[in-house]
C-alpha cells in the first residue's frame, strides 16, 4: 500500500518518468547541449488536476544562490508538491524533493527527501561517493550503504538532466537507457524520444518534445506508454505537461506560471 501510494504521488507531482536516474544511451551517447538550459532563480508552477477538479500544486525552483557540497559548486534544486481542496482533507501531503547538482558535471552531489504525507513523516538524506561507488543514506535516524552501479541521476536532477539533452541529434522512436537509485534500489528503465507536439497552455499553443517512459507492469498506470512529459522545445526546455493514465483515470500536470527563465518564451 505504501508502495503505490509512493507511485501516485510521483504520479501526481510530475516526478514519475526519471524515478532515480543515470542516464545512459542506447543509440551510443546523448550529446548535451553546449549551453545549460536553466539559471540560478528560475520557479516554474504547476496545477496537478484529475479533468476540471484541482488535486494539488507543484513548483520546480533553482535557488538564486549556489550551494556547496564539500568542494564542489552546485545548483540547489527544490521540487515541492503539495494537496489542495478536498485532496488535502483525504490526505494532506506536502512533500519536498531537492538535489545540490554538481554546475560542471550535471549530476548530484547530495539529494534530500522532506516528506508529509498524513501522519507519515520521512527525512531523507542521500551523499553520493561515486569514486568509492556507493551512496550514504540517512533516513530519518539510521544510516544505510548503498552500492552504486556508477554516477547517477536522482529524481530532480533527472529532469533538469533531460532538459540538457540535444533532440536534434535523436530519431522519432529512439529510446534512452535509464539506470538509477530510488529508495535504495537500482531501477533500469526506457524512456522514448515520441517527437514535437504543438500543444496548449494557459499561455497559449507552444511547440513541445514528447518524452515517453516504457513502464514495467504495474497496478498504478495504465500500460507500459501511459505517461508522457512535454518540454518546450525551445532554450528553456521547460517541463510544460505531464499526462499519466491511470487504472483510475487521467492526471495532468500544467504550467501555471513562471519567472526568472534563462531564455524569453514565446507562446502562440
Amino acid at each position: 500500500m505504501k508502495k503505490e501510494r509512493n507511485l501516485l504521488l510521483i504520479a501526481c507531482f510530475g516526478i514519475i518518468a526519471v524515478l532515480s536516474v543515470a542516464f545512459t544511451s542506447s543509440i551510443n551517447q546523448v550529446k548535451l547541449l553546449p549551453a545549460k538550459t536553466f539559471a540560478q532563480g528560475e520557479n516554474v508552477e504547476y496545477r496537478v488536476h484529475y479533468g476540471f477538479i484541482t488535486a494539488g500544486e507543484a513548483t520546480m525552483r533553482v535557488n538564486k544562490s549556489l550551494g556547496k557540497v564539500g568542494s564542489h559548486p552546485c545548483f540547489k534544486i527544490e521540487v515541492e508538491g503539495r494537496t489542495t481542496g478536498a485532496f488535502d482533507k483525504f490526505l494532506s501531503i506536502k512533500d519536498i524533493w531537492g538535489t545540490m547538482l554538481d554546475t560542471g558535471m550535471y549530476h548530484p552531489l547530495q539529494s534530500y527527501r522532506l516528506i508529509e504525507e498524513g501522519n507519515y513523516r520521512l527525512k531523507e538524506i542521500v551523499n553520493y561517493d561515486y569514486p568509492n561507488k556507493k551512496a550514504i543514506v540517512s533516513h530519518n535516524e539510521e544510516k544505510r550503504e548503498v552500492k552504486l552501479p556508477g554516477i547517477v541521476q536522482d529524481m530532480v536532477s533527472g529532469y533538469y538532466y533531460f532538459r540538457l539533452v540535444d533532440y536534434s541529434q535523436l530519431k522519432v522512436g529512439d529510446v534512452i537507457n535509464v539506470t538509477g537509485m530510488f529508495e535504495e534500489k537500482i531501477y533500469n528503465l526506457k524512456v522514448k524520444y515520441s517527437g514535437k507536439e504543438r500543444i496548449k497552455t494557459k499561455f497559449g499553443r507552444i511547440n513541445a518534445i514528447v518524452l515517453t517512459p516504457q513502464l514495467p507492469e504495474n497496478k498504478l498506470f495504465d500500460g507500459e506508454n501511459a505517461v508522457q512529459f512535454f518540454i518546450s522545445d525551445d532554450q528553456n526546455r521547460i517541463p510544460l505537461k505531464i499526462r499519466a493514465e491511470l487504472v483510475v483515470g487521467a492526471v495532468e500536470l500544467d504550467i501555471k506560471g513562471y519567472t526568472g527563465l534563462k531564455y524569453p518564451i514565446k507562446f502562440g
